[in-house]
């Protein structure tokens, strides 16, 4: 089996390419799969981090410690 891998600039055109090339019997085409969204929710800080990962610490202790005045 051969593989062919093409960069469509248009992707109208390439839709209508892939849908034709799907009607011949003896071509099987293999689709990505579609690209995951980034999620515009807002993380909290534990997440975004994980060398907080099972620490009891949370950012008002920190931001207690940043700005403690010496």
């Amino acid at each position: 089996m051969s593989v062919v891998v093409l960069n469509i600039k248009n992707e109208e055109k390439g839709r209508f390419l892939l849908d034709f090339l799907k009607q011949i019997e003896f071509i099987e085409v293999e689709e990505p799969p579609a690209k995951k969204a980034k999620s515009k929710e807002k993380e909290s800080f534990t997440e975004l981090f994980g060398i907080w990962k099972d620490r009891d610490i949370d950012l008002e202790t920190i931001r207690k410690k940043a700005w403690k005045v010496r």
